[in-house]
């Protein structure tokens, strides 16, 4: 991670609570302006029936991916309260470094592809390239993308999903997005995921001033949003190596020398 100064900097944190704040106060603390403005919010689902036998099951799985952190959190939740002692000989799985590092608090090794931060990154590792008559479970959210288990089924494996959450787009004023952008002067848009994009594109909408707030800076995880945000109207894009903390710095001080 840079210890270069983001002064110039002037950045929207998009991402939900509570890496919004998270990533706010680092950029804070080397010198830029972070305002925090959620465009999802996480919210955990009831138990359902499906889910219910797949967590009686869980033990019938070779292997159990974790797309993200707030699968981790929700679905290990759940998995506790029907498996107070895990069941052993699973091989866990991780999509990025924060995931792998949230099954690491729970006492959980997790195999993660280094620097892959989505679907295909983990689908590139060995150990998927042969599934074969392997049974999989997926914990993820709510109408997420649906890459690992379509691929991985096409390979032989059968896979279910362990859907724990879902994701909402907080519910602002009309104009309030466009308002907080030109008060604040801002000139730079963390957009962590392609759902965050669609919502930014929602609440600029019919605003006077949408084309050129458009034309704001955005950064984003993969080449993968990157084009969803383009198909959306922004023009200035800029990729960053992942969706953590360290890698959106990195990227604001590559940005920062060309803010005035």
């Amino acid at each position: 991670m840079t210890n270069l100064s983001l002064q110039p900097m002037r950045v929207l944190v998009t991402r939900p609570q509570p890496q919004a704040d998270n990533l706010a106060n680092a950029i804070r603390a080397q010198g830029g302006f972070a305002l925090t403005l959620p465009l999802l919010d996480i919210c955990p689902l009831p138990e359902s029936q499906p889910l219910r036998d797949c967590l009686q099951q869980l033990d019938q799985y070779h292997k159990i991916i974790a797309i993200s952190v707030p699968a981790v959190e929700y679905g290990m939740n759940m998995i506790e309260n029907w498996w107070p002692q895990r069941p052993v000989g699973i091989d866990w799985y991780a999509i990025g470094e924060a995931t792998a590092n949230a099954l690491q608090q729970q006492g959980i090794t997790a195999n993660a592809r280094s620097g892959g931060v989505d679907s295909e990154a983990l689908l590139a590792l060995t150990d998927f390239q042969q599934v074969n008559g392997q049974r999989i479970l997926i914990i993820k959210g709510k109408n997420g993308r649906d890459k690992l288990k379509s691929t991985l089924t096409e390979r032989g494996a059968t896979v279910e999903n362990l859907v724990v959450y879902e994701r909402v787009c907080p519910d602002y004023p009309a104009g309030y997005l466009p308002q907080q952008l030109s008060a604040h002067r801002i000139h730079v848009i963390v957009a962590t995921s392609s759902q965050i994009v669609n919502n930014l594109q929602s609440l600029l909408n019919h605003h006077p001033d949408a084309d050129n707030l458009k034309q704001l800076t955005l950064i984003v995880p993969s080449q993968r949003v990157a084009e969803d945000a383009r198909a959306c109207g922004f023009n200035h894009i800029a990729i960053s190596e992942g969706a953590g903390t360290p890698e959106v710095l990195d990227t604001l001080a590559r940005l920062s020398d060309t803010v005035s």
